[in-house]
């Protein structure tokens, strides 16, 4: 019996079907700017948008001998640029759970880790760079994350009563004695049993997934900005199978409808008339709306053929993509591709390259002129062949002679580089940022340009940065509602070693979910203004240890090569090995503290660390302590007796000094920190004697 939907629904089918066709005519226009676009990265300069149709220009021009068509491509190199400069830095998500107290602060650092690991497990980096290629390509890219049915394999999944139990049948099994051997009859036969097992089968259960959505297959009710969006419609190309895997027996009747004003019509898809495809594929639209009155928690639907597969509340209440802006326009919604508005300038660059290209030519091999009628025999007209044998008249004025074309100007030969310069002002991918830098500069000047090329990305890092935390914010509402009730977690570092791990329970998460992206994280940052700031600080003394100075230059090997800090360093390894098998380290005055504490607490953030024994990592506690209370007595003359306290009348007033000191009655330093002994003693609730 073949499925059959009712009124209602074939009403609602109608209706997406209606705001479908109506909102991809009102963006045909856009849409073809974007494929003048696609053209020009891939190198097709001459197809050009003309009116509301693509002309290839290069089939219009009549073809003859000295026409020379040049089409270098600069523009494929800057887009390459952008997006490398766009990925150098990760996000680094912050939750708020809206929960006081320690609890609630423990609870979202483990929502932290949970997106950390979704990041590296959940094709999150390929979503963004799919996003960042899109959003400088078309002005708009779309990031999404949803929990797809087909992300993960399928698992075996008991049934169950309407009461929650399990269903269970009998089934008949051989029966086996302790040893495991089988039990048989007197006859010699098998003997089996009944037993109980629960009922259930393999079904996909689906996981969170990142992906960028194509701007061509995104369709948004009118409005002025994304925030006021309400409704938009997406469009996929799936095959019938996989709809019958996802919605059952209501996607069996479905017919491959996918016509060719569907595709984009470029080289990245086949035809689809052609009857030599291998998938025929059927047209999804999927609709989503926020929540409103008539939805107070949202909807979304899903359609193909006219007929509605699935309808549900909106998943986490958000919208499931989110926009990343080259340049967001405030008069629309869609923003603007500054490759864009380089392709005059690419085709400026390389029509004024074919006209270099042919005056050289012209000025190489120039024209010969003889005067007319002056040739007798063979040829009529004046060859331009090399080795031509011509007879001329012995009365003729003039005789034959090359033409004398004048000199080219200086400003047609820097024609091209000036509109190249041009293009790297607008793109802002200079040479450097695109790996190529004819000439030699110094690392100052170098700098400067990669700061000033990263600089202009930052409105794009920012749009990048919102719509990371609205996807990560998702993420956890839809790990909430379908995700596994308990989930091991590995934490990956990013050298791509596991950095923590830890069992994630879905009662972590709460109704109320904030995430928020360091954006500074993520922004490209001026390494020249950096270095001149530090240099600053250096000359009036705020930085007054040559270490830190070069470590906050970014030069953590400067020290050790200067051969300043090597010994302490050394020392302080030696001692890491002997603290890891928990013996005492005593701690000298003459030390290099902040080096030794420094190396120690490297130590100490190293994930083996924790594995040590307990008396290992009491040793070192106990061995920083002492350290840092050298450095602390020795920066602060008020603890170490040597100063009054702030507010305190000298001594002889009416209040003696009570500043604490370090040294006692017998003028015998003390030194900090207690054994191993006298720590389990304390946390006995004994006392010292």
């Amino acid at each position: 019996m073949a499925y059959r939907q009712s009124g209602k629904k074939e009403d609602m089918a109608q209706e997406i079907r209606k705001a479908y066709l109506t909102r991809r005519r009102s963006l045909r226009k856009r849409h073809l700017k974007w494929v003048e676009t696609l053209y020009a990265i891939n190198g097709e300069q001459h197809k050009i948008l003309r009116g509301d149709t693509i002309v290839d220009v290069s089939q219009v021009r009549t073809d003859d001998v000295d026409n020379i068509k040049v089409t270098h491509n600069y523009l494929f190199q800057a887009h390459r640029a952008m997006i490398a400069t766009a990925l150098q830095s990760e996000p680094t998500p912050v939750v708020a759970l809206g929960r006081p107290g320690r609890d609630g602060k423990q609870l979202a650092r483990a929502c932290e880790r949970l997106l950390q690991w979704m990041y590296h497990d959940k094709n999150f980096k390929d979503g963004m760079r799919s996003t960042l290629a899109w959003t400088f390509t078309c002005g708009v890219g779309f990031m999404g994350v949803v929990w797809d049915m087909l992300a993960d394999d399928p698992t075996w999944v008991p049934d169950m009563d309407d009461a929650g139990n399990l269903i269970y049948k009998t089934e008949k099994t051989l029966l086996r004695d302790e040893a495991g051997e089988l039990v048989e009859s007197e006859y010699g036969t098998p003997l089996t049993e009944d037993m109980l097992v629960p009922q259930g089968g393999y079904k996909y259960l689906g996981d969170v997934k990142f992906h960028s959505v194509s701007p061509f297959d995104v369709f948004p009710e009118q409005a002025r900005s994304w925030s006021d969006v309400r409704d938009v419609i997406m469009r996929q190309y799936m095959t019938k199978d996989q709809l019958v895997e996802m919605f059952g027996k209501k996607a069996k009747q479905l017919v491959p409808d996918v016509k060719a004003d569907d595709f984009l019509r470029f080289d990245d898809y086949e035809d689809p008339t052609s009857a030599n495809r291998h998938e025929e594929l059927v047209v999804v639209l999927t609709r989503y709306m926020k929540p409103n009155l008539k939805n107070p928690e949202g909807k979304y639907c899903v359609m193909a053929n006219d007929i509605i597969l699935h309808e549900a509340e909106l998943p986490g209440g958000m919208l499931p993509i989110f926009p990343v802006y080259d340049h967001e326009h405030p008069a629309h919604l869609f923003g603007e591709s500054a490759i864009y508005q380089a392709l005059t300038v690419q085709r400026d660059m390389n029509a004024a390259e074919a006209d270099l290209k042919m005056d050289r030519r012209m000025h190489a091999h120039p024209r010969l002129i003889a005067e007319q009628g002056s040739l007798v025999k063979g040829a009529t007209r004046v060859p331009n062949v090399p080795g031509a044998v011509m007879e001329v008249r012995g009365n003729t004025k003039i005789t034959p002679h090359f033409l004398q074309s004048p000199p080219l100007p200086s400003w047609v030969e820097r024609a091209p580089e000036r509109l190249q310069r041009t293009l790297q002002d607008i793109t802002g991918a200079h040479g450097l940022s695109q790996g190529d830098q004819k000439g030699i500069i110094s690392g100052r000047q170098a700098s400067v340009i990669l700061a000033a090329d990263r600089q202009k990305w930052g409105p794009t890092i920012r749009s990048l940065a919102s719509a990371v935390e609205h996807t990560s914010q998702l993420a956890l509402s839809l790990w909430r509602d379908h995700g596994p009730v308990e989930k091991t977690v590995e934490v990956y570092g990013p050298q791509g070693t596991p950095m923590d791990v830890c069992v994630f329970y879905r009662d972590y998460l709460t109704d109320n979910i904030r995430v928020r992206i360091e954006t500074s994280s993520m922004m490209p940052y001026n390494e020249e203004i950096r270095r001149q700031q530090i240099n600053e600080a250096w000359q009036i003394g705020a930085i007054p240890d040559v270490n830190m100075y070069w470590k906050l230059q970014r030069h953590g090997e400067m020290g050790r090569m200067m051969g300043n800090d090597e010994h302490s360093v050394s020392r302080a390894r030696q001692e890491n090995d002997m603290l890891d098998k928990g013996s005492m380290v005593n701690v000298e005055q003459h030390e290099d503290h902040n080096a030794h504490i420094d190396e120690h607490l490297e130590r100490m953030r190293d994930p083996t660390w924790y594995s040590l024994p307990e008396q290992g990592r009491q040793t070192y506690r106990m061995h920083v302590a002492q350290h840092q209370s050298f450095v602390e007595n020795a920066a602060n003359p008020v603890l170490a007796g040597e100063s009054q306290m702030p507010g305190l009348p000298q001594e002889g007033g009416n209040l003696n000094n009570l500043a604490p000191t370090m040294t006692g009655a017998a003028n015998q330093g003390t030194m900090p920190g207690v054994s191993v002994g006298q720590e389990a003693n304390f946390a006995g609730g004994g006392q010292q004697q």
